[in-house]
């Protein structure tokens, strides 16, 4: 249930850092809901997300959505996602009916591939002035591809926060664990983005501090909703922007 620690293990509130489990979803139910604090706070201008995930092999469709935060009804937004068919990640910024996606895939490898890889680092940046704006794609801490994205946010307002499904629960569902899901209102670089991956070890990003002469740290400046799913989905930022476990979601002791 949400809110609820198992044991001993911490609750995961801010200042405590938890790396016992991940949140385990079963790619045809299971999703959870973020609230709407986390919804205003949100940034569609510029921002980032952060997230661990693990795929693998169910009756998941073929587009899986990790995390989107969009316009319901414009479906304007950002939405980080794993394309099963295609065997590739995309970051998605859609502006004024205009998608743009950076992507990475590895062409050597299929979808079981893919699995056979196990927990690894994605990371999306997006930011937009009307005019020179872009969308970003990490993997494991490294830039992958930058894709320009040149329309403006406009008058929509972002009214869903989802993780594991597409906005009215019919698919995209994720098929898989997913860990210490991040997001910010602002763009962090590359430097930023790789000491958060740390070289693939989990850290307490609510407390580790980031500065150009200190590499491998990096600031949390910006951080709004910070996930780290130890039997529950509270929000570890300090904002107490609790999530809401929905349907099939329950979690694993498999961890990055």
């Amino acid at each position: 249930m949400l809110g609820i620690g198992l044991g001993s293990q911490p609750t995961t509130e801010c200042g405590i850092f938890g790396s016992f489990q991940s949140l385990e979803l079963n790619g045809n139910s299971g999703y959870v809901t973020l609230p709407s604090g986390l919804i205003a706070a949100a940034n569609p201008n510029s921002g980032t997300i952060s997230c661990w995930i693990n795929i693998r092999e169910n009756d998941a469709s073929d587009n899986q959505n990790i995390i989107r935060i969009v316009d319901d009804s414009t479906n304007n937004g950002m939405t980080l996602q794993y394309h099963k068919n295609n065997t590739e990640f995309r970051a998605v910024y859609r502006l004024n009916g205009v998608y743009k996606e950076a992507t990475y895939n590895n062409l050597a490898l299929d979808h079981a591939g893919y699995m056979a890889l196990g927990w690894l680092h994605l990371a999306m940046t997006w930011e937009s002035d009307g005019e020179t704006g872009e969308v970003k794609i990490y993997h494991n801490g490294s830039l992958k591809e930058t894709v320009a994205q040149n329309n403006s946010w406009g008058e929509d307002v972002i009214d869903i926060a989802i993780i594991g499904s597409n906005d009215d629960i019919s698919g995209g569902f994720y098929d898989g664990y997913i860990d210490q899901i991040a997001i910010y209102d602002t763009v962090k670089n590359d430097n930023q983005l790789s000491a958060i991956y740390n070289g693939g070890v989990m850290t307490d990003l609510s407390t580790f501090y980031y500065s150009e002469s200190a590499r491998g740290t990096y600031t949390p400046s910006g951080l709004i909703g910070y996930y780290q799913f130890e039997g529950n989905a509270l929000d570890s930022s300090g904002n107490n922007y609790h999530g809401t476990l929905n349907g099939v979601a329950g979690f694993n002791t498999s961890q990055p």
